[in-house]
């Protein structure tokens, strides 16, 4: 079985916006509200606590509007948010996790079926990915060592080494291996989970694929939390750099 959710991340209208482009798909799906307060794209940094209820009450009109599921959970991090949601969901040996991105576009969900057909086919397929506008560029330019095959009728590029990931699904075999999403050393909030699965990947004897002709594109929806992103990312940051959104509100607002 394929199970989506989205990780409440960015503003509630960027996972409205998700949920109504995945029509049909949008039954079923999960949204996890992580009690992110941003409202809109510019959120005062004073109202924390009042952004945070205002966010909530958002997402859970958009979730009966859309007829998907509502959840509320603590941020914890990237990786603890993706093993939150596979054990809430009770995703099974045989089950597909795929995380539906409020930052991530695409023209259409057909994708999703498809994955749950290639892992069928692969049961050593630990992620299949969806393409971008980057990564064919370094494939037709052979930065980046590929196979291609067709499983299951789909075509796909699988990637011989380590490369970032657009939008992904991950097979249910491979998260009860690890029990759970990797978490990243170093960046246990945001940030690399692809070099936290990698060797997870091959010791498990998997591998991972881009789907080749289904494309994905990244938006920015709040600048604030992109400078966030930035800031727990970039450079020669230690662990504790890595704080929650809240916690950088916090900070940044003592600052000014």
């Amino acid at each position: 079985m394929i199970k989506t959710f989205t990780l409440g991340y960015n503003t509630p209208f960027s996972i409205a916006a998700r949920l109504r482009a995945m029509g049909e798909y949008a039954k079923g799906h999960t949204a996890i509200d992580l009690g992110f307060p941003i409202l809109s794209d510019n959120p005062s940094i004073g109202d924390v606590e009042k952004n945070k209820y205002l966010t909530s009450e958002a997402i859970l009109k958009y979730c009966f509007t859309y007829h998907a599921q509502y959840m509320r959970v603590p941020n914890k991090g990237v990786s603890q948010n993706w093993s939150t949601a596979f054990r809430e969901l009770q995703v099974g040996l045989d089950d597909v996790l795929v995380g539906i991105e409020p930052d991530e576009v695409c023209d259409n969900y057909d994708w999703i079926p498809k994955v749950g057909e290639i892992m069928e086919a692969d049961k050593k397929m630990a992620v299949v990915s969806l393409n971008t506008d980057g990564h064919q560029s370094m494939i037709e330019n052979g930065q980046l060592k590929h196979t291609v095959e067709y499983i299951a009728g789909h075509k796909v590029y699988v990637i011989h080494g380590l490369s970032n990931w657009a939008m992904i699904a991950v097979s249910g075999r491979f998260l009860h291996r690890c029990e759970g999403m990797p978490v990243p050393k170093g960046y246990s909030v945001y940030g690399h989970i692809e070099s936290a699965c990698y060797p997870h990947i091959i010791d498990g004897g998997y591998r991972w694929c881009i789907l080749a002709d289904h494309f994905c594109q990244h938006i920015e929806t709040s600048k604030l939390y992109r400078e966030y992103k930035t800031d727990v990312t970039s450079g020669e940051f230690t662990e504790r750099k890595q704080i929650t959104f809240d916690k950088w509100l916090e900070l940044k607002k003592a600052t000014q």
